[in-house]
């Protein structure tokens, strides 16, 4: 809903518009990071009518890192600021389009300007840079022809078209299905898709990988399970170059073992995320030595800090990989390079030059994949073997309850957005199969049903004003089979709006009314020590406040202690964003206080309200 409040009718208020955000590393693949099948987009205050339908990226995701920047959080902040500088010069040139491998220098270029028009369309809502994004995939569509030497034999360049192909991949991603780009667009270029699309592997190092990673997205974009099979199959066979312990046989003979580790992981582990979320499991798959893409990522940070570890060579810039493998693996082996590349410039692969974006959950150093995964099963065409029976069989694994937290920079007034995560599952020590995760919810007394399947420790949702909710998790293993459920997580969400009796002010504080606020009402102040404090009883609080142009800065503290300050400047107004949430392990006594500090220029704080999550009863 959108609506005008009384603050925002003063000389410096604003229209209530979408939500901008950012980008910065390898361009067509840093959309991938996300790859998951995406939620029907719920409206709310921040979400452009426009918003086009994407199959392969997390909106919500999108959305929530740009409010973060918009709250002025880096790196969110600096990316979403390089994303519409990107757009805006994207705009003032023509796309160079031309036969391939000789303009693949274009391609690449071209790539990086088409995803940088898509994500602002997204975010911003103005059409203009849709409808750019779409010139850029029509002139491809018409003039991007291949070298039949690059189909029937190999050909020096094909590896580079199939590096920065992904790019223009996730633009026509975002983008289809909206008003910016017709239904006979959108099928021209996904026949150009289908035409250009790399032959075969014949390389076994990166360069196959990335071709290999052209193939599953490509047959992903398109919704052909067969040609996906058949790419996924390609992914599995890969698998006979991991050694033992973790290496890479083509790498670790290179003239540049780390770097090219690396960058062949960064492809493989972006294909297994995309063939996941279209329902072939394959990132717990192992190839004949026993060892997994997982063995072989942490056998590279374990090499990365080891000087023993390839003497004499040098180590590359840190890149996306360990934002995608922190994602889903957040161990701490990983952080250090995950920090290194977040405090770098990015990564030169044109489809993940934002993959912070797509991927970055609600701290600096925490990593979150985006919603739900979806329900995660073999493909018909590569069938996960069967094992070999033995005389004792083995025990499943055991999951632990899911733990939960508010999703601090989501909107939507509707429900609360929360983010359920778990540590991995204890399974026997012989057990080296594939893991997998069952997680299921239940309303109230009603049945469960799935939420999410896949090998992914997170998953997000929304929870209804009010109701309880039930939460079950459940490992399997290929070798022995389903585990036992998980003691059953029990939450409820309360929301408290801001004249509700237990919330306390000091100072002086008065109203405003729109429709953008969850039960149409604010309170705000710019007086300066001005405090609001609520004290409840749960396991997680959310603050809800609305960020714009007028708005100032917030002290927060809990349970008496100074946590942070929250500033809620934003180029939009949105009228009810979570700016601050905190979680603790069970149902406890908690008090959250918030002070204004009168930010000079700006001196508005508008409270919205206060989500709770407690155990119910």
């Amino acid at each position: 809903m959108r609506g005008r409040s009384g603050l925002d009718a003063m000389p410096r208020g604003v229209a209530i518009a979408a939500i901008l955000l950012g980008v910065g590393g390898l361009a067509a693949l840093s959309i991938a990071l996300v790859l998951t099948v995406a939620p029907q987009p719920r409206p709310s205050p921040s979400a452009p009518a426009t918003r086009a339908n994407p199959t392969l990226i997390d909106v919500d995701t999108l959305v929530a890192n740009g409010l973060l920047g918009q709250l002025g959080t880096e790196p969110f902040l600096s990316l979403r600021n390089d994303v519409l500088s990107q757009a805006r010069h994207a705009l003032q040139r023509e796309p160079r389009s031309g036969p391939l491998p000789d303009a693949v220098g274009d391609l690449r270029d071209d790539g990086k300007a088409a995803l940088a028009l898509a994500v602002a369309f997204v975010v911003t809502g103005d059409s203009r840079y849709g409808r750019g994004a779409a010139e850029y995939l029509d002139a491809w569509a018409a003039n991007g022809t291949l070298d039949p030497a690059c189909v029937d034999v190999d050909c020096d360049r094909a590896w580079r078209i199939a590096r920065d192909l992904p790019a223009l991949v996730f633009a026509g991603d975002l983008i289809r299905g909206s008003p910016t780009m017709t239904d006979a667009q959108a099928r021209a270029f996904a026949d150009w898709l289908v035409a250009i699309r790399p032959g075969a592997p014949r390389s076994d190092t990166f360069e196959g990988d990335a071709v290999v990673l052209a193939r599953v997205l490509i047959g992903a974009y398109v919704a052909d399970a067969t040609m996906l099979d058949i790419a996924v199959g390609e992914w599995r066979s890969r698998l006979g170059s991991l050694q033992a312990d973790g290496r890479l046989a083509p790498a670790a003979a290179a003239e540049s073992p780390i770097a090219d580790t690396q960058e062949a992981l960064t492809y493989r582990l972006l294909a297994a995320r995309i063939a996941e979320d279209h329902g072939r499991a394959v990132l717990d798959a192992t190839g004949s030595s026993g060892a997994s893409i997982r063995t072989a990522i942490e056998r590279l940070a374990a090499d990365w800090t080891d000087p023993e570890a390839w003497p004499g060579t040098s180590r590359p810039p840190a890149g996306p990989l360990w934002e995608i493998a922190y994602a889903l693996w957040p161990e701490a082996r990983f952080a250090p390079l995950l920090t290194e590349y977040r405090s770098g410039e990015g990564s030169g692969l044109v489809a993940l030059r934002w993959s912070t974006l797509f991927e970055s959950g609600l701290s600096a150093v925490t990593a979150s994949p985006s919603a739900v995964a979806v329900v995660a099963t073999p493909s018909p065409a590569t069938p996960t073997p069967t094992p070999t029976p033995s005389a004792t069989p083995r025990p499943g694994p055991v999951a632990d309850t899911p733990g939960i937290e508010f999703l601090r920079g989501s909107v939507g007034t509707d429900g609360g957005r929360v983010r359920l995560s778990w540590p991995g599952a204890w399974r026997a020590a012989d057990d080296r199969s594939a893991l997998s995760y069952r997680l299921e919810s239940a309303v109230g007394e009603g049945g469960f049903r799935l939420l999410a399947e896949g090998s992914r420790r997170l998953a997000e949702t929304t929870l209804a004003i009010g109701s309880e909710r039930r939460v079950r998790l459940r490992a399997s293993t290929v070798a022995a089979g389903p585990g036992p459920w998980s003691a059953e997580l029990i939450v409820r969400l309360r929301r408290f709006e801001d004249r509700h009796p237990s919330i306390r002010t000091t100072g002086s504080w008065s109203s405003a009314s729109a429709s953008a606020y969850s039960d149409g009402r604010v309170r705000y102040s710019t007086r300066p020590g001005a405090t609001m404090s609520m004290e409840f009883h749960g396991r997680a609080v959310a603050v809800r406040a609305a960020i714009g142009p007028t708005r100032g800065q917030v002290d927060v503290t809990v349970d008496g202690h100074a946590v942070k300050r929250v500033d809620l400047g934003a180029n939009r107004f949105v009228g009810s964003v979570v700016v601050f949430e905190q979680a603790w392990p069970g149902d406890g006594d908690h008090q959250v206080s918030l002070r204004v500090v009168g930010t000079s220029g700006r001196p508005f704080v508008a409270i919205d309200a206060f989500d709770v999550l407690d155990s119910g009863g």
